[in-house]
């Protein structure tokens, strides 16, 4: 099968739903789990409409996990872990502006957000 933005998921906790429809953060998820249910279709689809940047593996940059084309517009980590490590590697620079202090799920993109906020 052949996959577009209008395939439908026939498995899984999107089961049902339009690819284009489905957030990121689960596509990626899915590919990196092995969990595509031996669909190298799938697998080949979400490699093609995921950023390059996920699938990079230099640990001298910030966090890989960074998608940056979420309708919330903000940038977007994958993984609750991926942003709490960009939070440990920002907490080494040194800088006067605030640095962020924990991480949230986006109720807009599914993502992970930092900010310094604290927790209301």
């Amino acid at each position: 099968m052949i996959y577009t933005s209008e395939s439908i998921l026939v498995q899984g906790k999107y089961k049902n739903v339009q690819l284009k429809d489905i957030p990121q953060t689960y596509l990626v998820e899915l590919y990196r789990s092995c969990n595509c249910w031996n669909d190298e279709e799938l697998k080949l689809y979400i490699r093609n409409v995921i950023p390059s940047v996920l699938f990079s593996t230099k640990s001298s940059e910030p966090s890989i996990d960074v998608i940056l084309n979420f309708p919330c517009e903000k940038v977007c980590w994958v993984t609750e872990k991926a942003a709490k490590d960009e939070i440990k590697r920002i907490d080494k620079v040194k800088q006067k502006k605030r640095k962020p202090t924990r991480a949230y799920e986006c109720d807009k993109c599914g993502g992970w957000h930092l900010t310094s906020q604290e927790k209301k």
